[in-house]
């Protein structure tokens, strides 16, 4: 597993947490609460976004993972 897929699996455990936020302050009433909630989501999913959007340029940066095959010799 890589590094941003470990920062990805951060980021999902945060959602989970917001999204139990908005659900305890849509019970308690606070609107303000909740809609702030649902903004920290958004920007939680558009962080994430642009996270997968360069994961394939980081897995293919020249490096050959050695369960594909060895370097050549030289």
């Amino acid at each position: 597993m890589n590094v941003l897929e470990k920062i990805l699996e951060e980021i999902e455990e945060r959602v989970n947490f917001r999204e139990c936020l908005v659900k305890y302050e849509k019970r308690r009433g606070t609107i303000t609460d909740v809609c702030r909630n649902k903004g920290a989501l958004e920007e939680l999913d558009i962080i994430a976004e642009i996270i997968r959007s360069h994961m394939d340029e980081v897995e293919h940066d020249g490096w050959i993972p050695v369960e594909e095959r060895l370097p050549d010799k030289g």
